[in-house]
This record gives C-alpha cells, structure tokens and sequence, in this order.
C-alpha cells in the first residue's frame, strides 16, 4: 500500500496548494478520496467525497460532483448503506470513475440487494436532480 498511501500524500499537497476550490484543489480532494477507499478506509473516503461534492455542486461543476457521487456510492456500499449506494449509482451511471472503483460498487451492491431490490433504487436515483444527489450523499454521512 505504500504507493497508494505516497499518492495520497500528493493528493493532500496537490489540493492544500492549490487556489481554493479551483479544478486543482477539487481535483486533488477528489483523488484523495479514491486513493483513502482503495486503501480500506471508505468513512474517511466518504468524508474527503462529501466535503468536496459540495465544493464543486457550488461551483455548479457537475461533472466532478457526479464522478464523486459514485465514489461516495461505493463507499456507502462498503459500510452498509447498499439502498443509497444504488440510488447514487442511478443518477451517476454514466459518469466516468476508475474502473477500480466501479467493480468493486458493483460487487458490493450485488452481495447486498436483490436484482429488483437494486432496480428500484437506481430507477430513484436515476429520476434526482443535482440538489437532490447532493442532499441524498450529506443524509448518509456519518
């Protein structure tokens, strides 16, 4: 893990460095949260994902506020919360994350809800404006 936990490092100094909330500074926390879930941590991932889902949905980037929804998703998977996990994941099936990231979402959701169980909640997902996703993420964080 001593790579994962160097990048995460660079991550930290990437976005504590850069102008506050700039596309470097979100970028930076965006990584930091994947490099925290790859190394086994998904509250801290989930933590660093929600801080800085807000950040960018108030800057009205979306594109990064979904790519971060899915981590947040897989996160929640992770500790338990499959029904929020698929929901995330119906409002953020398109968007682009490591592929890392989406099979083990996709194991975790698959282990934990039934096929029409997972169907329902990413048909609710998929119907949630941006404000929504944003409200749906902050109500499952510890």
């Amino acid at each position: 893990m001593g790579d994962l936990d160097e990048a995460l490092a660079s991550f930290d100094e990437c976005a504590a460095t850069a102008e506050p909330d700039s596309y470097m500074s979100i970028s930076g926390a965006g990584y930091a949260a994947i490099a925290e879930l790859l190394l086994g941590r998904p509250r801290a991932c989930l933590a660093r994902a929600h801080h800085t889902i807000q950040r960018s949905h108030r800057q009205g980037n979306d594109f990064s506020s979904l790519m971060l929804a899915k981590v947040a998703a897989a996160a929640f998977a992770e500790l338990g919360r499959p029904r929020a996990a698929a929901a995330i994941l119906g409002r953020t099936e398109s968007s682009p994350v490591d592929q890392v990231v989406t099979d083990r979402l996709s194991a975790a959701l698959r282990a934990s809800l039934t096929q029409d169980d997972l169907d329902a909640e990413r048909k609710r997902g998929a119907d949630l404006d941006m404000d929504q996703l944003v409200d749906l993420v902050a109500a499952n964080v510890d």
